[in-house]
């Protein structure tokens, strides 16, 4: 006999140790084949997981899931962009990489870019405080461009017109290429053409 709160805990790893199993399956699932009740497991086992391997296959799952727009309205209706965006925080590199790549998909959709935008500090902080020419930056680099394709979020990255500039000098031919890619949508932005010019007056002091 076990007592009432070891039968509990039992229980409650029983229970985590089903859903990963579950998980797996679905994992190998077809992204456009993926019910809304997947979806709602994986979120639930990458809240619930400390394992880092699973919940890197979750994201690249939910990630891969993102690219169709009914699983991109479902993931937000579910809290998921919250979940996902969490893990930028997570000391593991190699998850926040994958949460930027979901993240990246998941902002082709307009509704979600109003989730993702409280984010930005954070993605930027990635840009500037990883390696150079690292995933993370890349990724980051990224989810930026999808958000600043139009105007309505390009206000964010007003003062980080120098860092992306800088880039362009210290980065590889990826990664400049990514960061134009920011830059063009920002400086067709007439609201913007100021910073860029301040921004690039700096650099050349």
């Amino acid at each position: 006999m076990c007592g009432l709160t070891q039968c509990s805990r039992i229980n409650i790893k029983y229970q985590l140790f089903v859903l990963l199993c579950f998980t797996g399956d679905i994992i190998h699932q077809s992204p456009n084949n993926l019910e809304p009740q997947h979806l709602k497991m994986l979120l639930s086992c990458l809240q619930t997981s400390d394992n880092p391997l699973d919940r890197c296959r979750i994201l690249v799952t939910l990630g891969n899931a993102a690219a169709f727009t009914v699983n991109q309205n479902l993931i937000r209706e579910f809290e998921g962009i919250h979940i996902i965006a969490g893990l930028l925080f997570d000391s593991a590199p190699e998850l926040r990489v994958q949460a930027l790549n979901a993240l990246n998909n998941l902002c082709m959709n307009i509704q979600n870019q109003e989730q993702i935008k409280i984010y930005v500090p954070k993605v930027l902080e990635l840009i500037e405080m990883s390696p150079v020419n690292s995933d993370l930056q890349l990724g980051a680099l990224r989810l930026l461009t999808n958000l600043s394709v139009t105007d309505k979020h390009q206000h964010l990255l007003k003062e980080s017109v120098t860092l992306l500039l800088s880039l362009l000098v210290v980065s590889n031919e990826t990664l400049q290429v990514q960061t134009l890619k920011v830059l063009v949508n920002l400086s067709s932005n007439p609201d913007m053409m100021d910073d860029i010019v301040q921004a690039q007056v700096r650099l050349k002091r």
